[in-house]
């Protein structure tokens, strides 16, 4: 009998990937444990392994394709073999209390009522378009998957068969901007770009997050005179004991904001639909760049780490992120996000706050300015914080509050890293 290939689970955030390319021909022999395709989830690339030793019999799938996960995409036999898709997911859709029925050839993803406790199967966007917009799924109609899965489009499609309100709807805006497209549509272009992967995922969040939250930024500078010092000193114990990298602005930054988060737990915060939830870990998410765009990987229970360790963790997820190996649960669960464009010589910028997190503190290039100091106008090294922070969750004061207590720790650094 013949073994059904098919999308392993990537993380608990993961319901669809794009296939980039098999790695062995259709009808080619195949080892058990052998990479035979790789896929691409709105994060990384991943290699899917062989599951029984055998011939591979692709399926209809090409490369760009986007299958949800537990989809069958081959099967690995005999020679005489064919194949047979379905999703093996369904399978656990069945309670472990009911008799499963005799097994049958499984025909892909259907959608059905969640109101009788079903499940719809629709794409991560779809549901995000239809959460944003207050659409009940089980009254869209599907189109994607030869009518078998809900995508985006059908959620505005069913937006835009519904009577108008006299409400400014999101759908409304989104019509602006259609409209506004096709006005410049003669334009010439020299490049045309799909909008699909991480740049899609930074789109539609980046997007959401202007939309749903209440901006502020404080912008706030701070005398980092201390912490170069500081982090001078830490270089020396790194290489001496034998850390293998050389500590960085980066780590004791997050570090600080870390131990500010556990005396300020109202920024360690998310908005739900009818309550704040204050989050208990620390989870410090570290905005990275990468070929592929932005991706925000979270050092977790970063208030308990040593600096050794935070460096260890956040070293090993820049690797993998710039490398696209990353896995997806690394980069989900994050309660605070810090980004630094310093490095580009920006010296104050207002980030995007990650939702569903409450804040996101930016941080600009560190440089010698003049400053007074005890009394004297002497050239310092000088940063500008900029926080960001949705005033649906906390106030200004709290807010200011919180940023002081980083700024305090930054100017003298030595009263919590023990030196």
């Amino acid at each position: 009998m013949a073994t059904q290939l098919f999308i392993p689970k990537l993380g608990q955030t993961v319901e669809e990937v794009s296939i980039i390319g098999w790695l062995v021909e259709d009808g080619a022999k195949v080892e058990m444990g052998q990479e035979v395709l790789e896929v691409e989830t709105d994060k990384a690339i991943f290699p899917v392994e062989a599951l029984a030793k055998g011939i591979l019999h692709i399926g209809p799938f090409e490369n760009g394709d986007v299958v949800p996960v537990l989809e069958v995409v081959a099967v690995i036999g005999k020679v005489e073999d064919v194949f047979v898709g379905g999703n093996m997911g369904e399978a656990e859709e069945t309670p472990a209390s009911e008799t499963v029925p005799e097994t049958k050839t499984l025909e892909g993803p259907r959608v059905v009522s969640e109101e009788k406790g079903e499940r719809v199967f629709a794409s991560p966007r779809a549901r995000r378009a239809a959460a944003l917009c207050g659409v009940d799924l089980t009254h869209v109609n599907p189109t994607g998957y030869d009518g078998l899965r809900v995508v985006e489009r059908d959620v505005l499609a069913w937006l835009q068969r519904q009577p108008k309100t006299g409400v400014l709807t999101q759908q409304d805006v989104l019509s602006l901007l259609t409209k506004a497209g096709e006005a410049v549509g003669d334009l010439p272009v020299g490049e045309s770009v799909p909008l699909s992967g991480i740049r899609s995922v930074i789109a539609d969040r980046m997007g959401s997050s202007a939309l749903l939250t209440a901006r502020v930024t404080m912008f706030m500078d701070v005398d980092m005179t201390a912490l170069v010092e500081a982090r001078d000193g830490q270089k020396a114990k790194a290489e001496s004991e034998g850390w293998g990298f050389a500590p960085g602005y980066n780590d004791l930054i997050a570090l600080a904001v870390a131990r500010a988060l556990r005396e300020y737990p109202y920024m360690n915060a998310r908005l739900t639909p009818d309550a704040i939830e204050y989050v208990e870990p620390v989870n410090i998410g570290m905005a990275v760049d990468t070929e592929r765009g932005l991706m925000v990987p979270v050092v977790r229970d970063a208030d308990k780490l040593t600096l050794k360790a935070f460096g260890e963790r956040f070293r090993t997820f820049v690797e993998q992120a710039r490398g696209g190996r990353i896995a997806p649960d690394d980069l989900s669960g994050g309660t605070f996000t810090v980004t630094n464009l310093g490095m580009y010589d920006v010296k104050a910028f207002t980030p995007v706050i990650n939702l569903p997190e409450t804040a996101i503190l930016g941080v600009g290039t560190i440089d010698q300015r003049p400053a007074a100091h005890e009394g004297e106008l002497t050239l310092r090294y000088m940063t500008t914080l900029s926080l960001v922070f949705d005033h649906r969750v906390v106030d200004g004061a709290p807010a200011a509050r919180f940023m002081q207590a980083i700024k305090q720790m930054l100017e003298a650094p030595k009263d919590w890293l023990g030196l």
